[in-house]
């Protein structure tokens, strides 16, 4: 009786495990998949507040002028912040668009590393600070 009981017991955690492993998985491709745009963003931003000597009116659409475009599969915002000294640009998945991430992470945000063709990016956890600038 106990055999049976250990064994239910042992199936019912391993779906668990598993069901959990799975969802930790697809949290983690949504975010490499968010950050794949990420990069390319920040650095036509970095051309845009060089063209114009600040990040007031930076927006994802103000990004095409300097090469960026985000692909179909991605929910994307670009705000400048700090009174237009800086910028944040958030991207996140059409499949999990609850699965936000930001760049570039600022002192006091949750990041997390995501690996890139051997390269690791730092981000952070959440949307971008409200737009001021």
């Amino acid at each position: 009786m106990l055999g049976i009981l250990g064994l239910i017991i042992s199936l019912i955690v391993t779906i668990i495990l598993i069901s959990t492993g799975f969802a930790l998985f697809g949290a983690v491709v949504n975010q490499t998949n968010a950050a794949k745009e990420l990069k390319p963003a920040e650095v036509a931003a970095q051309a845009y507040g060089a063209a114009n000597g600040t990040y007031a009116g930076l927006s994802i659409e103000a990004l095409s002028t300097y090469g960026f475009t985000p692909t179909s599969d991605v929910i994307m915002k670009a705000v400048p912040i700090n009174k237009g000294t800086a910028f944040c640009i958030q991207s996140a998945t059409t499949a999990n668009p609850d699965s936000i991430i930001h760049g570039p992470p600022a002192a006091g945000d949750t990041t997390v590393n995501i690996d890139l063709n051997g390269v690791s990016f730092r981000y952070a956890l959440g949307e971008c600070p409200a737009a001021s600038g």
